[in-house]
């Protein structure tokens, strides 16, 4: 992608969230993401909506069916402010960045909110009440709520490794045998 689509597809983002924020749930992160991933398998929608013989309000209605299927509990406000996007992003002719805002648009909504997805490996099997431990310390030290994937990494021998949007946070004997190996 040019860089100049890059800048465009930034704009529209920042515009979304600068006039939409406050009226979005943190549920509607997760519609975000939904409605993403539904129009990437779908294709066939986006050639419809960007047929010319097609009003903008037809187009309009056609991707909120297309959002309401994706993400049926989106909050009115998530299904009007992304109504209006694509009407905007149609009339501009720029209705094939759509599904990069959206995705750009649940990153930053993410990180306004404090959400972080994160990976977390360990070494052995964990029980339900450490893996909520280890969320909530990860949490606090990163002042936000964590949705964890948990992973069992032998590689690492003993021992854990978090690895999220913005950190990488790892204590292990794999890590202290790199550091040797490094130090020689």
């Amino acid at each position: 992608m040019k860089t100049y689509d890059t800048q465009i597809i930034k704009k529209y983002t920042y515009a979304f969230l600068y006039v939409y924020r406050k009226c979005l749930t943190p549920d509607d992160f997760n519609n975000l993401s939904k409605v993403s991933s539904f129009l990437k398998k779908r294709k066939t929608s986006m050639f419809i909506a960007t047929h010319a013989d097609i009003d903008l309000e037809t187009k309009g209605n056609l991707f909120l069916e297309i959002f309401m299927r994706a993400a049926p509990d989106s909050s009115e406000c998530l299904k009007n402010a992304l109504k209006k996007l694509v009407i905007v992003l149609v009339m501009q002719n720029r209705l094939p960045m759509v599904i990069k805002i959206i995705d750009l648009i649940g990153v930053r909504f993410a990180q306004a909110i404090g959400y972080q997805e994160a990976t977390i490996m360990t070494s052995h099997r964990l029980s339900s009440g450490e893996q909520q431990e280890i969320i909530k310390a990860f949490g606090f030290l990163t002042a936000s709520q964590v949705n964890a994937t948990f992973r069992l990494d032998t590689e690492l021998i003993a021992g854990i490794k978090i690895i999220s949007q913005n950190y990488i946070w790892e204590s292990s004997i794999a890590q202290k045998i790199r550091a040797l190996r490094m130090v020689r």
